[in-house]
């Protein structure tokens, strides 16, 4: 998660934060657009494919 949180401030992978009511799910909380996150992961050189199959 920390990775991820450092991609949106620092290499423009765009989210929005979930409001405070839901904390305590994740480190901070944040929603990204699947395909966003999908062309991002992909330029990053990452199986796409594979970690959106596993993840079901």
């Amino acid at each position: 998660m920390q990775r991820i949180w450092n991609w949106c401030q620092n290499e423009g992978l765009h989210y929005k934060a979930i409001p405070s009511g839901v904390r305590g799910v994740s480190y901070k909380p944040l929603w990204i657009r699947e395909d966003e996150l999908k062309r991002f992961l992909e330029v990053k050189g990452f199986d796409v494919e594979a970690i959106f199959s596993a993840a079901g």
